[in-house]
């Protein structure tokens, strides 16, 4: 729903929300510059979410493992 040039959720998931170009956008600055987690955390979106996106929009992503 649209309200006053703002999105409101309606109680629905966000994992279920569709992009928005201004997330693709924000998405394809980030992406290979940024860890996989400060995008997700930046776009309020699961690294799941986030990963499947990227690899639709064909973008590199940086996955930082915190193993040794």
């Amino acid at each position: 729903m649209h309200v006053a040039g703002k999105v409101i959720r309606d109680n629905m998931p966000r994992w279920k929300e569709n992009w928005t170009e201004q997330e693709v956008a924000k998405l394809r600055s980030m992406a290979g510059t940024m860890s996989l987690a400060l995008i997700a955390k930046e776009l309020d979106r699961t690294t799941g979410a986030v990963l499947a996106k990227a690899a639709e929009e064909k973008l590199t992503i940086v996955v930082r493992s915190s193993r040794a």
